[in-house]
């Protein structure tokens, strides 16, 4: 059993030290790793538990308990470090992803200074696919859709999404009006 728990972490350690470790795969393979380390932990404690049970009935001490609880709480700990360097990875990918969601944000700011709207829109959804709470590119994906695209019902589902981010925004009350105006219209108004 310790043989198969062993193998279990050295395939764990290896996946985790490939450069495949970010792939969503191998955070199901991880998951499974971490999945089958908890039935074999939780098999280990029962069997000591079986045990010390038996020997409280029949008065007798096992010698091989120590070794085994030994094992029991090495394994619980490298199911720790496991988990732990999945949190890790996790850590480092949503870094990652907010980072790509500035740049992305600024690009779109770039092609506002210079009237590309297009490619400001295009900018601006690519930055919210990494980052969907944030207010303010909700707000000016709105104010495009409208202006830009003359596409009210776009509008209104981005600035009510913006009002969802920002309930407290200085200009929420503007914001809900023009709301208002957007689902009332149907149709594109200057």
């Amino acid at each position: 059993m310790l043989g198969k728990i062993l193998s279990v972490l050295a395939a764990g350690v290896l996946l985790s030290q490939s450069s495949l470790f970010a792939a969503p795969d191998s955070e199901k393979q991880l998951r499974r790793i971490i999945e089958e380390l908890q039935r074999e932990n939780a098999g280990l404690v029962a069997e000591l538990h079986a045990q010390n049970a038996a020997l409280s009935k029949s008065g007798k001490v096992d010698p091989g308990r120590k070794q085994r609880l030994g094992r029991n709480a090495a394994a619980g700990k490298r199911e720790k470090k496991v988990r732990t360097t999945v949190a890790a990875e996790k850590d480092a990918a949503a870094a990652a992803a907010a980072e790509e969601a500035i740049l992305y944000k600024e690009l779109g700011q770039g092609y506002l200074k210079e009237k590309q709207f297009e490619q400001a829109i295009n900018a601006f959804e690519k930055a919210l696919s990494f980052d969907p709470d944030d207010a303010a590119v909700c707000y000016g994906l709105g104010l495009l859709y409208k202006h830009q695209r003359n596409d009210n019902k776009k509008a209104a589902v981005y600035l009510k999404r913006y009002l969802t981010l920002a309930p407290l925004a200085r200009d929420a009350e503007d914001v809900k009006y023009l709301i208002r105006m957007l689902d009332y219209s149907g149709t594109s108004y200057p």
